[in-house]
């Protein structure tokens, strides 16, 4: 693994078990996935129970022949239920014991975003993006908080990461298998997933030419919506019923889900995706933002810009897929819940961009941007994901989650009192976290430099 990839999955995994929740909790989808796992421990059924009396209070749920169920995709209730298990058969909280689990997930996503830079940039700044990822964008703040955003997330990333691997190798039958079931598995947690086969399967041809594996990669792939047609069969006779269309009342199959979409609202959204207080990514994690830019640079060398292409194509399809949803803000949450999956998508491309850089200052907007976004998503990680404030032009940070960090309102699970004694020691565990991240990356930056001064790299282009 080496120093540098050790350092990209332990770093994160420390700092999101310290700043895991374990408390906090809404009547969205957090409550529909613990409630769901509880069901099941206590009555082995995935059934909420009979409205208006549900074993969890929630909003996402529907209601089929007088029964309530979770509106959420299966994967994150089924994937991390042994870890609910565990925490109902020895106590402790089940929302600490979800968050453990997408902790480990968010980590060894973040590991495979380093892998997926290795590929095209050297360790130091392979490193640099993997952390940037990991703590300036939405990826930080909602592994502390119960959504299955992260865990399809990891699933995307190793399976892209398999993807590219099996490009730059010899052609082997084993990447693009393990890829598409990877691929699945992240529909079987979210949806939207199922966008991705598309530029896959697309760029597996124009890289191999065989139909052989290209066909394996989409077949694969197919483990995804066949467990979900598994668990719809089960639990309303029909394949094609998703859970969400029974949250929507949709009195045919897919019609609630499509009627879910408007396409004409789809620009409007993607320019608050971009560019607003509430939920645009420069205010909010501004390094994804930059990491689109660094797309044009790439573009120019002939050898990145297939590479280049697939990394946009991914992150447009979430822009927009959310974009035309009716909920495209993702309820009260903060900041661009939704993004979180296209998150290494826009980041990547950041690896090859600083491993051309040859002067310290080269490389300061990008710190800069990774030291505002990760005190920015810090804030809600270590305060509240579950943002209570909402508004297209309302900046959550400066609204509520600064304002709480500021007024030791710290959402820690292990910050049990507010007593001074106790307050003190989590203002201390903040700064800590925060001067690690920035250091770290800091240390990255002037170990590339030093590499390149040794190996006789110029200091000017």
């Amino acid at each position: 693994m080496g120093k540098p990839g050790w350092i990209a999955f332990v770093l994160p995994l420390i700092i999101y078990i310290l700043t895991l929740d374990g408390k906090a909790s809404t009547s969205g989808v957090d409550a529909a996935i613990t409630g769901t796992q509880y069901a099941l421990w206590k009555y082995g059924t995935l059934s909420l129970g009979t409205p208006p009396h549900l074993i969890s209070s929630t909003i996402d749920y529907g209601v089929y022949h007088g029964l309530a169920y979770s509106a959420i995709a299966p994967g994150m209730t089924l994937i991390s239920y042994p870890f609910a298990a565990f925490s109902f058969a020895s106590g402790i909280s089940v929302r600490l014991a979800d968050e453990f689990f997408l902790s480990l997930a968010g980590s060894v996503g973040i590991y495979f975003v380093y892998r997926i830079c290795r590929l095209y940039a050297g360790p130091a700044a392979s490193l640099m993006v993997a952390l940037a990822a990991a703590f300036g964008t939405p990826i930080w703040p909602f592994t502390t908080v119960v959504f299955e955003n992260v865990l399809s997330m990891m699933f995307a990333v190793v399976s892209v990461y398999f993807v590219l691997r099996y490009s730059s190798k010899t052609p082997r039958t084993a990447p693009p298998l393990v890829a598409g079931v990877l691929l699945g598995l992240a529909s079987f947690v979210e949806y939207a997933a199922v966008l991705f086969v598309v530029p896959l399967a697309l760029y597996v041809w124009y890289r191999s030419r065989s139909a052989r594996s290209t066909g394996i990669l989409i077949l694969s792939f197919l483990v995804g919506p066949i467990l979900n047609a598994i668990y719809d069969f089960v639990l309303f006779g029909n394949p094609l019923i998703l859970p969400e269309e029974l949250k929507s009342k949709a009195s045919q199959p897919l019609v609630g889900i499509l009627a879910s979409f408007n396409i004409g609202s789809a620009p409007i959204h993607v320019l608050l995706y971009i560019a607003s207080p509430y939920r645009g990514v420069i205010f909010l994690c501004p390094v994804m933002f930059l990491g689109i830019l660094a797309i044009i640079p790439n573009w120019r060398v002939a050898s990145l810009r297939a590479e280049s292409l697939l990394l946009l194509s991914l992150a447009l399809l979430i822009i927009v897929f959310y974009s035309a949803w009716w909920d495209w803000a993702g309820g009260l949450a903060y900041g661009p819940r939704f993004l979180t999956i296209a998150a290494p998508f826009m980041t990547v491309p950041l690896a090859p961009y600083l491993d051309r850089i040859r002067r310290h200052w080269e490389g300061m907007p990008f710190y800069a941007l990774v030291v505002y976004g990760s005190f920015i998503q810090g804030a809600g990680a270590m305060t509240t994901a579950y943002s209570n404030a909402g508004g297209s032009n309302l900046f959550q940070p400066l609204s509520l989650n600064i304002p709480w960090l500021l007024d030791s309102h710290l959402g820690l699970w292990w910050l049990a009192s507010s007593t001074p004694d106790s307050v003190l020691v989590g203002y201390i565990v903040v700064g800590a976290i925060y001067l690690t991240i920035w250091a770290t990356i800091s240390l990255a930056m002037r170990a590339k430099l030093r590499a390149q001064s040794a190996a006789g790299a110029p200091l000017t282009r």
